[in-house]
């Protein structure tokens, strides 16, 4: 089996628990040339797998992609109105206490952020590529970004009493469709 879980550079550790054993977890990359069953892109690690993508890939699931290109203060108050009512999920994950790594990777994802995805999103197939959105995440995978999505043809999967951060409900919902 050849899955993958893309996560932000920032973060050391993704808690799975209903995966099983067939994903390994990327840390802020995509080095996959050869054809992959299905990559799992999270957050910041979906606009990875977007910016990475290759065609010979079977299966693209993006969770709660921070989409469109907006500005980077909008995000950053979408950030802490997230970091505030929902929270950072540490019993999940865990985030690097190396400052070097951390103030790096905020950069890289300042980059990532000022990309605009949907000329990348527009040469998808979209038979292939499948959006797993939480319906109570109001900060970065939103109600614009679902009508951006659709507009785009994307199918989007909407995960009941679930936020932005990753829970066992996303993965039974990666489950069903690998």
């Amino acid at each position: 089996m050849n899955k993958k879980i893309v996560i932000p550079g920032w973060m050391n550790y993704l808690k799975i628990n209903n995966l099983g054993d067939n994903f390994e977890i990327l840390k802020g990359k995509v080095n996959i040339d050869e054809n992959a069953e299905c990559i799992v892109g999270h957050s910041l690690g979906a606009l990875i797998t977007l910016r990475d993508f290759k065609h010979s890939w079977e299966k693209i699931i993006l969770i709660n992609p921070p989409l469109p290109k907006r500005s980077i203060i909008v995000w950053f108050f979408k950030w802490i109105n997230y970091v505030v009512q929902e929270g950072l999920s540490v019993e999940n994950q865990k985030f690097s206490v190396n400052p070097v790594v951390y103030f790096r990777e905020l950069i890289n994802c300042i980059r990532l952020l000022r990309i605009d995805f949907a000329p990348i999103i527009d040469n998808l197939p979209s038979d292939k590529v499948i959006v797993i959105r939480g319906e109570n995440d109001y900060f970065f995978c939103d109600d614009k970004a679902v009508n951006f999505l659709r507009s785009k043809n994307i199918r989007i999967i909407e995960i009941a009493n679930c936020g932005h951060n990753w829970c066992g409900k996303i993965e039974d919902a990666i489950n069903k469709l690998t």
